[in-house]
């Protein structure tokens, strides 16, 4: 589930995608007995994801330039630090 949430909404904003996809997901997950603020967090986790993964990853560059920092090392550190999600 984790990974469609990060495919499917890739390309909105973390608001809109966060209030997506925990109309959809976080019911799902209660059917599963998981608790309600586990779920929440679940899906929050993912939707953070997929902002600062490809093909989308536009977070990378305002930080890079905030930071005054080469964007291609800052893609491939908040890259790296995703992986965990997959």
């Amino acid at each position: 589930m984790g990974g469609r949430i990060v495919v499917q909404y890739s390309g909105h904003s973390l608001f809109r995608s966060k209030y997506i996809s925990t109309t959809m997901a976080v019911p799902a997950l209660a059917m599963f007995d998981v608790p309600i603020l586990v779920a929440h967090l679940f899906v929050f986790y993912f939707d953070i994801f997929a902002i600062i993964t490809p093909p989308v990853a536009l977070v990378f560059f305002v930080a890079a330039g905030l930071a005054s920092g080469d964007p291609m090392r800052t893609s491939m550190i908040s890259l790296r630090l995703s992986i965990a999600g997959f």
